[in-house]
């Protein structure tokens, strides 16, 4: 069985999703995580650190760290991590990266020469950045590789609980950037009809606020620091202890309505001016966050706007939100977008997964052994003997497939419609028609059916030998996906 795989390698996190045909499935991290944060640290006896640890440890220790560095693919940018002497590219450090994730794979997934994995990129991505994201899934092993745009794999997740025509806004707000697309569902295809964003406006501009707001006036009451703490070489340790101590908690906040913000004297190693020993002991609220969630609500929603514009549709026009990324967890933030907007968030997805999740189901669509990697096709026919035609969809998202059968000299045909042995029970009966009939196949779930035609005259003679067809039931319709370039 071949297996799909849908890779979302992020600016701040990862994930990867497979998905078997049926059902998707993430794969999380050994700290059970569904994502992984996009970040390598090596110390200075050549241990390498990925994901979480290297996260946290980059908090203490940031010249030791590679983060961010989606954002320069297809640069000359390079990250010295001192004390190792390591210099990585962002090439490298992306295939390190994708290796980790492909690693949580079971091993027979990973070895199966069937395996074929899609990695997703931002809509605005241009090609040497995309050669680049090639490059790197070429370096960590990972064979057959195709990517897609992230807006449409979200929409692709969506996809599969809701196909129904609509337009979508796609909210993608991440720890570094903001990205907003406005796409259309018609007839099965979608279509990308704007995108805008801005970099430097995400989750991290969050974090600074929390540090300036409620972190350093806190410092300043509990102890004797400089005017100038913020450049001040001495406490450039505490700085980034406590701002990733703020996205812990804004993190906790998504599910709970006050988060502490705590780091003993042991974590900070620092003495304010008087020699006192600094920690960190504060309660972060939902109030609290108030500020920083209507600025960043309305600073969005100004994009969103115009986005919406540039695809020459109203607010009022379009169907539902699909909300993107870690900052879109907390729930106050998608309600003001959504009231500033007026528009419903709709069918609900995991914004954390979603991308990696529409990626793996886009990958069965694939026609894998076409180097373009074109879609599969929908359709199929077949002549039975000089005069009958057969044509079917193979493929559909929806729990019936059709079946048509056309007779040009216009004779009644009986027509019979069986599973095929050892692939279920339908029987269609004996089905007579009259120059053409169009017969409606179940397929109750996702997945590949198998079933045996027949055709006879009249008087009961066949008029060809058996045939079998194939039909699949996609999770979500391949028409719904443009090609990935």
């Amino acid at each position: 069985m071949r297996h799909y795989i849908g890779i979302d390698l992020g600016t701040t996190n990862s994930a990867i999703c497979s998905f078997d045909g049926k059902e998707t499935r993430i794969w999380k991290s050994p700290d059970q995580s569904d994502v992984t944060p996009s970040a390598i640290y090596i110390d200075r006896k050549g241990h390498r650190f990925y994901g979480r640890k290297a996260f946290e440890l980059a908090s203490v220790n940031e010249k030791n760290a590679a983060t961010l560095f989606k954002r320069y693919l297809g640069t000359s940018r390079t990250y010295q991590l001192a004390d190792s002497g390591v210099s990585l590219n962002p090439v490298e450090c992306s295939a390190q990266l994708l290796g980790v994730l492909f690693g949580y794979l079971p091993e027979e997934i990973r070895n199966d020469p069937d395996t074929v994995t899609v990695i997703t990129v931002p809509a605005a991505f241009n090609q040497m950045k995309k050669d680049a994201t090639l490059e790197a899934a070429r370096l960590a092993g990972i064979g057959r590789t195709a990517l897609m745009q992230e807006p449409v794999a979200a929409v692709m997740s969506v996809l599969k609980k809701d196909d129904s025509e609509k337009r979508f806004l796609i909210y993608d707000l991440g720890g570094g950037t903001f990205d907003v697309s406005v796409a259309q569902l018609t007839g099965g295809h979608v279509s990308l009809l704007a995108q805008g964003g801005r970099e430097m406006c995400g989750g991290r501009d969050m974090d600074r606020w929390i540090f300036s707001h409620r972190i350093l006036p806190w410092l300043k009451e509990q102890f004797d620091l400089p005017e100038n703490m913020m450049e001040d070489p001495k406490y450039q340790a505490v700085r980034r202890i406590a701002l990733f101590a703020a996205e812990e908690a804004k993190i906790a906040l998504s599910s709970a309505e006050s988060a502490d913000i705590w780091r003993d004297e042991d974590t900070l190693q620092t003495k304010d001016e008087s020699g006192k020993p600094m920690y960190l002991e504060l309660t972060l609220t939902r109030e609290d966050m108030q500020g920083i969630v209507c600025s960043m609500a309305e600073e969005t929603v100004d994009l969103a706007l115009e986005t919406l514009q540039r695809a020459g549709i109203s607010a009022s026009a379009a169907n539902q939100i699909v909300f993107i990324g870690g900052p879109t967890m907390y729930a106050p933030l998608r309600e003001e977008v959504c009231r500033l907007l007026g528009i419903e968030k709709g069918t609900t997805v995991n914004p954390m997964t979603a991308v990696a999740e529409g990626a793996a189901i886009y990958a069965e669509t694939i026609n894998w052994e076409d180097e373009r990697h074109q879609r599969k096709e929908s359709y199929d026919e077949m002549k039975a003997g000089e005069e009958i035609q057969i044509r079917y969809e193979k493929r559909t998202s929806s729990p019936q497939g059709k079946i048509a059968v056309i007779v040009p000299d216009g004779a009644m045909r009986v027509v019979r419609i069986m599973s095929a042995e050892g692939t279920g029970k339908y029987d269609s009966g004996r089905v007579s028609i009259v120059r053409h009939g169009i017969l409606s196949i179940p397929l109750p779930e996702p997945g590949n059916y198998r079933f045996t035609l027949t055709i006879e005259d009249a008087e009961g003679r066949p008029c060809m030998e058996p045939v079998t067809l194939e039909l699949t039931r996609t999770l979500a319709s391949i028409q719904s996906i443009p090609a990935s370039h």
